[in-house]
């Protein structure tokens, strides 16, 4: 083989080389980004629970603060996570039932809270 012929080899060799390490980032690229997504999506989850909680303690202290005016709208929480009464509190009920849902980013979660 000639001279000329080995470096073309060695630039066929170079190239292909080149194309799987571009093929092994751009994977690599597309799987972290899938990563961070779904932990965004998650993190979105946990606060949206917490809201709910939030709102179920919120609700429970409306209820003892003022047990003739009870909890019945949406919440304002200091995070800035929505939180509110899907179904509110009916006083003349035997037992309080509400469902809670609170709220962050594209995520929600409810909590069913009953009291006799």
């Amino acid at each position: 083989m000639t001279a000329s012929g080995k470096r073309g080899a060695a630039l066929v060799a170079a190239i292909i080389l080149l194309g799987m390490t571009s093929m092994a980032v751009g994977a690599a690229v597309i799987a972290t980004g899938d990563d961070a997504r779904t932990s965004a999506l998650r993190a979105d989850s946990l606060r949206a629970f917490y809201a709910a909680e939030s709102a179920v303690e919120v609700a429970i202290r409306a209820l003892n603060d003022t047990p003739d005016n009870p909890f019945t709208g949406p919440l304002t929480l200091p995070s800035g996570a929505r939180a509110l009464a899907v179904e509110p509190f009916d006083p003349e009920a035997a037992s309080l039932e509400a469902t809670l849902a609170g709220a962050a980013g594209r995520a929600e979660r409810r909590i069913h809270v009953a009291a006799q």
